[in-house]
């Protein structure tokens, strides 16, 4: 082959360009979309209240204030007691779960804090709280709350009575869309609730990896952007801000 026909042109410069751009071009960015649907939230328990109304003989009503007691006199001062345990509860935000009682009409007093059972497994308790009130009559309510959030709710009357989920925490869903490493969507359903987004991965064994993790500020639009293409990931999941209590999730397509 001649010398001549062994020289690189501006036309051949030009062509070899043009090609290497018109291939950059064909591998468009990965992109998808996807919605979640609720979790079945786990709030397995009970409690357990007792009422005594304060007692003074109808005839003598300040004689139960004159210490000591007058033998053989019927005295007694109101109290209130409650307890609860739960089954199975997953591991909350910082703020830990409380039970408090609350009435229609707004009213509410925080009963106690929650303490993991000794034999962890998601079991939780309130141990025996003693008040010096007769508060049968006052509240409508026993509320479970992880902060501002109510997880169920019970009933007031004296003996056992079950919790209830909250209905809205069966309610939280997002709708998303992606490209590349972007995510973009909505989130809704909860009164009080902030939320942290997990995109999550399987391992060889078929086990979920919580890899990378957001948070999201109340009900709204969300946007992220991921240390890797969100494709890669496997599934979009939403807890409770904070905390393990799996409120939403869905496969990423």
């Amino acid at each position: 082959m001649a010398a001549s026909d062994m020289r690189v042109t501006p036309t051949l410069v030009a062509l070899a360009m043009f090609t290497v751009a018109l291939a950059g071009c064909s591998e468009e960015t990965p992109s998808g979309g996807f919605s979640t649907t609720g979790h079945d939230v786990k709030a397995d328990g009970t409690v357990t209240l007792a009422y005594q109304a304060r007692v003074v003989p109808q005839d003598q009503p300040t004689i139960c204030q004159i210490p000591p007691v007058v033998p053989n006199i019927e005295c007694k001062d109101p109290y209130t007691n409650v307890s609860a345990h739960f089954m199975m509860l997953a591991q909350p935000s910082s703020e830990g779960y409380t039970l408090w009682f609350t009435s229609v009409a707004g009213n509410e007093t925080e009963i106690g804090a929650l303490v993991e059972n000794e034999t962890g497994e998601g079991m939780y308790d309130l141990p025996l709280m003693t008040f010096e009130e007769n508060h049968e009559d006052q509240f409508d309510a026993v509320e479970l709350r992880m902060g501002d959030v109510v997880i169920a709710s019970a009933g007031t009357t004296e003996g056992e009575q079950t919790f209830e989920l909250n209905a809205e925490l069966t309610m939280i869903s997002a709708e998303a869309t992606w490209e590349g490493k972007k995510l973009m969507g909505t989130v809704g359903g909860a009164t009080n609730a902030s939320y942290t987004g997990w995109l999550v991965a399987t391992d060889e064994a078929g086990e979920l990896l919580h890899e990378e993790s957001f948070a999201i500020t109340g009900d709204g639009a969300f946007e992220y952007e991921a240390q890797r293409t969100i494709g890669e990931f496997t599934a979009f999941h939403i807890h409770l801000a904070g905390s393990k209590v799996n409120v939403a999730l869905g496969d990423i397509a």
